[in-house]
């Protein structure tokens, strides 16, 4: 249902961000999108070499017990 309320919510932003006085380059919407397709980017980056970290102090912690771990499964590892 989220899903579904999100998609249906480009249209709201999408009605603001490609206007009809900026026709037909649209300029400004674009510029926009880019920026959070950059910044979406970024946040990706960032979080597949959290993973990475965390994935390493997990296998640390297994090696030396496996009741410090947290309570995850013995083999868990985070992916993007």
């Amino acid at each position: 249902m989220s899903v579904i309320m999100a998609a249906n919510s480009g249209g709201l932003v999408g009605s603001q961000l490609l206007r009809g006085d900026d026709a037909p380059l649209y300029r400004r919407g674009f510029i926009v999108c880019v920026c959070l397709l950059s910044f979406a980017l970024a946040v990706s980056i960032l979080q597949h070499f959290q993973y990475r970290l965390t994935n390493r102090r997990l296998a640390k912690i297994e090696k030396v017990d496996l009741e410090v771990s947290g309570g995850l499964a013995p083999g868990f590892r985070h992916t993007l």
